[in-house]
């Protein structure tokens, strides 16, 4: 898995042996730290992250959309440009309204698991 853009998804290791102690187990059970943040499970934080990179690549997609739209507003005419500088914003909205739904979720699974020092499956799904 990997992002096509950067060629992450261009290599592969087969027939590799990987000494133990250059390995891990993906399971709270195994883990050796006792901070909070190694007992988040494991699929949930993978989530979390590609969701917040996913998030800043969507962002950044509107700023250079922006700047292309600007860079042709004499090409385009100014209706054409205030349709598409519209739907523009319209999207941003969206994407802030999820970002902030997301984020709201990351935070009460974090807090549960402050509180009781395990998440929910409930708050798995969120």
């Amino acid at each position: 898995m990997g992002l096509k853009a950067t060629a992450g998804h261009s290599f592969s290791v087969k027939n590799l042996n990987v000494d133990s102690d250059q390995s891990f187990l993906i399971d709270e059970n195994y883990t050796t730290l006792d901070q909070l943040i190694y007992k988040y499970p494991f699929l949930p934080f993978a989530e979390t992250t590609t969701a917040v990179n996913t998030l800043g690549m969507t962002r950044h997609f509107f700023e250079l959309a922006e700047q292309i739209l600007k860079d042709r507003k004499v090409k385009i005419g100014a209706q054409d440009y205030e349709t598409a500088a519209n739907e523009i914003i319209i999207q941003q909205k969206k994407i802030l309204t999820l970002s902030e739904s997301f984020y709201q979720s990351v935070q009460t699974s974090w807090s549960e698991l402050l509180a009781k020092e395990k998440i929910s499956k409930k708050a798995h799904r969120k």
